[in-house]
């Protein structure tokens, strides 16, 4: 070799076209200065322009270009560069065979807009045919007035200001964006060859819940904050599960009827926490917890891929303070949600409160109009004004939004029995319609019952 300085040659030079790195975009206009020695090569470009294939260009300043030892064979090689411009030219530029292992994960340049501020550095050997495996990477990018379609969660993704870092280990984005519109801190780290852990905190309202396909109509309303945490599964495959840890605080909350009989006022205190497994056939709930305002909820479910319940399994099911009750739900094959319950005790103010109140006509119905078969037997459902049915047998069945059978029996006031059942009008007719009946022997105990009228004592109803 070569002693070091048995060589020594410098150079300026103005106006070059310089491919600093094969298999990236050429440097125009550049100025260039340059120290060769007969171990080393030290190259500076102070500013340049990268024009991309798809015609878009960025600004290139403080390039170096160095061998520390050219005795090596192949020799190392350092490169290092800043680029500012448009987010779609700097995320075309990390799609470069050189830098695709980062680029093609992080930002679509056809589905992004923003300007973007980074510096890259490479090291790798000096010779003509180059690999992936040869070459490894920093890059470090700060993002603003970001805005980038399906990035986060299948949602388009708007930062004014972003962190960006990649290397051949992964990358990580992190900082205040909006998803779908909505306010949320994010902290997304993605290994090259692993899953994604991912941190997300934001406050989701009616309007953001819709947007993220989470939409409960009447049964939930305000504003929930929500901390989120979990894997996204990385490679290929249909078996790939994202797996989740959701916190929400529901004290500003309004629900009704959002599980039977669980009703809430904005305002009392109540947390709820579960894991989030998602599959591509469908999502599972599991450990849901749901504490309190006297509400104690327990247990999991799975909806398919069309957001529709397959089952649902809540061995500790107390909406109310005082509630001992278990229920579960199971599609069956048919398509119809068998409902099971049994219980001790089981308030059900909040459910009569809703059935007899009706729906508001002002407020469109969003829920799934689906069959349901119920299958209720409680020690006592507790009523208002004290009251309470016992030894409750229920059985409802519903189809296409009608209800095809119905059963009650059960004890009221001092031991007094109630019934119901669904009886038909006007046969005949060839346009009568089921009616359900419900007849006890104290109809002001089954007022008060129901909060229809609370001094009444006696008297027949049917």
């Amino acid at each position: 070799p070569i002693p070091d300085d048995g060589l020594s040659v410098n150079f300026l030079a103005n106006g070059l076209t310089v491919r600093p790195v094969d298999d990236m975009p050429l440097v125009r206009d550049a100025d260039m200065k340059g120290r060769v020695s007969g171990r080393t090569v030290n190259i500076n470009v102070g500013q340049g322009a990268v024009d991309t294939p798809a015609g878009r260009r960025l600004g290139i300043s403080d390039l170096t270009f160095e061998v520390p030892d050219l005795a090596p064979k192949p020799a190392p090689t350092k490169v290092r560069f800043r680029i500012d411009g448009p987010v779609p030219a700097a995320a075309e530029v990390l799609q470069s065979e050189r830098l695709r292992e980062a680029g093609d994960t992080v930002i679509d340049p056809n589905s992004s807009k923003g300007t973007v501020s980074a510096i890259v550095t490479l090291a790798m050997p000096l010779k003509n045919a180059l690999t992936k495996a040869d070459t490894t990477y920093s890059i470090s990018l700060d993002l603003g007035a970001l805005a980038v379609d399906k990035l986060a969660m299948n949602q388009k993704l708007e930062a004014n200001s972003l962190k960006v870092v990649a290397d051949n280990q992964g990358y990580r984005v992190r900082g205040d964006v909006k998803i779908g519109g909505q306010p949320a801190a994010l902290d997304y780290r993605k290994t090259s060859d692993g899953d994604a852990d991912v941190r997300v905190s934001a406050t989701l309202d009616d309007a953001a819940r819709a947007r993220l396909g989470v939409d409960l109509g009447q049964s939930l309303s305000g504003a929930i904050p929500i901390k989120l945490t979990g894997k996204i599964a990385g490679g290929e495959g249909d078996n790939r599960d994202n797996r989740f840890g959701v916190e929400a605080d529901l004290t500003a909350a309004r629900i009704d009827n959002l599980l039977p009989g669980w009703t809430k006022v904005a305002g009392k205190a109540t947390k709820m926490t579960f894991n989030v497994i998602q599959k591509p056939q469908g999502t599972r709930f599991e450990d849901i917890v749901i504490d309190g305002n006297g509400t104690s909820i327990k247990g999991s479910l799975e909806i398919d891929d069309k957001n529709d319940l397959v089952n649902a399994s809540f061995p500790t099911f107390a909406p109310s303070e005082g509630d001992k009750a278990n229920l579960k739900a199971e599609r069956q094959p048919d398509g119809m949600l068998k409902v099971t319950m049994r219980g001790e005790v089981f308030d059900g103010r909040g459910f009569i409160k809703s059935a007899m109140s009706g729906r508001d006509p002002n407020t469109k119905e969003k829920s799934k109009n689906f069959d349901i078969d119920i299958d209720a037997k409680l020690g006592a459902l507790a009523g208002f004004y004290g009251e309470a049915v016992r030894s409750i047998d229920l059985k409802l069945t519903r189809r296409a939004g009608a209800i095809r059978s119905f059963s009650l029996s059960g004890k009221l006031g001092r031991d007094t029995p109630v019934i119901g059942d669904l009886r038909g009008r006007g046969q005949g007719q060839g346009q009568g319609r089921d009616v359900m009946y419900l007849e006890t022997g104290d109809a002001g105990a089954f007022f008060r019952f129901t909060d229809t009228y609370a001094k009444m004592n006696g008297a027949r109803c049917g």
